[in-house]
């Protein structure tokens, strides 16, 4: 994030327009402001659904329906959890902060 959004962060800053689309000028605060919540969401938000609940889906199916935790199935199993809850959260975390 730093090297893609260098400009906004350091350098002019983003464009602040109204209501009706009309460019107001450029600020560097609300830059780094958009930099720091871009940070917050897709750096901490999204990576902790991925670390946990695979885990816990895991144990629950370990105890339910133990042959999909085993082995090869297990491997598929836990991608599988692991990609939809990349998939899934992503929305939630580009919704916790939403850009105007």
């Amino acid at each position: 994030v730093s090297f893609t959004r260098m400009e906004e962060w350091n350098g002019k800053g983003v464009s602040i327009v109204d209501e009706e689309g009309r460019e107001l000028g450029m600020s560097k605060a609300a830059g780094q402001m958009g930099v720091l919540q871009t940070v917050l969401s897709r750096s901490c938000f999204l990576p902790i659904a991925p670390m946990v609940m695979p885990v816990l889906a895991m144990k629950a199916l370990k105890g339910a329906v133990p042959f999909l935790t085993v082995g090869a199935m297990g491997v598929i199993t836990e991608i599988v959890l692991i990609t939809g809850c990349i998939s899934g959260m992503l929305p939630v975390a580009l919704a916790i902060l939403p850009q105007k």
